[in-house]
């Protein structure tokens, strides 16, 4: 099986935030898991960020790349030094994780797309997050296949101003992966750990295998970098 992981960091992204990525460059040279870090700059006419976020759906450097497997990951998340690979207990079409907002939040982002597809199946105590996807090579090219459409619907807010669904791509992909009667396996938290308790005490280091710095605990996207840091600087050695 050839298993890939790839972080978009499109933009200067990987240079903004390059901590994240060196524990999956660890984790991908232990595993035998090849690495695609996509940081090419491109050029937007409308909302940078969130047409970065659709990118990984469109990249044309995985239509002719040879993978059995595939798995997504945020470049504002880091991985465990000792954490399993992730490869070996995959199963069914998608891996993926609940959302940590709950039904609360799936249902107010699912709610956001009626406008183009009135019969969303997805429960919206099922709603995931993406910044954690791990597909095989057939279900991702199913969901690629509709996702234009989807980027039109949203793009139609967007390039006039207004703002319209904030979730990106992410609630495309969910409404997806239902419309496709994909197999879904939700993951347990430690692998996409989206709102840590606390982050002073460093206790979420061992709570997961995967830190997602994001969420309201955070404080705001500013504090991501320097966080990162802190935390990155005091478990290097473990990824030596």
């Amino acid at each position: 099986m050839k298993n890939l992981i790839f972080i978009p960091a499109y933009n200067n992204f990987d240079k903004d935030l390059p901590y994240g990525i060196k524990t999956w460059e660890f984790y991908c040279k232990k595993h035998n898991i090849e690495l695609i870090v996509a940081n090419k700059s491109i050029q937007y006419d409308f909302e940078d960020w969130g047409n970065g976020c659709w990118e990984p759906w469109f990249d044309k450097q995985l239509i002719d790349k040879d993978f059995d497997n595939i798995l997504f990951v945020d470049c504002d998340t880091m991985i465990r030094w000792d954490a399993p690979n992730i490869f070996d207990n995959f199963k069914n079409d998608i891996n993926v994780v609940r959302d940590a907002g709950g039904a609360h939040t799936g249902r107010f982002h699912l709610n956001q797309w009626v406008g183009i597809n009135s019969n969303i199946t997805t429960p919206p105590q099922d709603y995931f997050n993406t910044g954690f996807v791990l597909l095989n090579r057939d279900s991702y090219f199913k969901i690629k296949d509709k996702m234009p459409l989807y980027y039109e619907y949203w793009a139609s807010f967007y390039k006039n101003g207004p703002t319209g669904p904030n979730a990106c791509e992410q609630t495309p992909v969910n409404i997806l992966a239902y419309d496709l009667s994909l197999d879904i396996e939700h993951l347990g938290n430690e692998w996409n750990n989206m709102v840590m308790v606390r982050y002073d005490d460093l206790s979420f280091l061992n709570d997961s295998y995967v830190w997602h710095f994001t969420g309201p605990k955070l404080g705001g996207h500013g504090n991501k970098k320097p966080l990162m840091e802190v935390v990155f600087n005091h478990i290097k050695t473990n990824y030596e």
